[in-house]
């Protein structure tokens, strides 16, 4: 792990990772390592899957987007106790 890695582990915000599945191994390890974090892999694609599969990166940012205001919504109505995380399964 480097110096900067350890750190990952204290992002509480809603975090989204996408990736072709061919180029995948450091994205698994972001999104094993963010508490908030979701991953979105398109199948049988390495990198520029922005490119090569625009309309899923369109529709999997929204979903994203729209995970992260309910997730953002719901902490501020019922706040995480201090040192306490929260591994997003959403």
């Amino acid at each position: 792990m480097t110096a900067h890695a350890s750190h990952i582990v204290l992002l509480l915000v809603p975090t989204g990772v996408a990736e072709g599945e061919r180029h995948v191994a450091q994205q698994q390890f972001m999104a094993s390592q963010i508490p908030t974090c979701r991953l979105a892999v398109y199948p049988r694609v390495g990198h520029g899957s922005n490119i090569l599969h625009p309309q899923w990166c369109v529709q999997t940012l929204f979903r994203l987007t729209v995970l992260a205001a309910v997730w953002l919504a719901l902490t501020a109505l019922f706040p995480l106790p201090s040192g306490n995380s929260l591994q997003a399964d959403y």
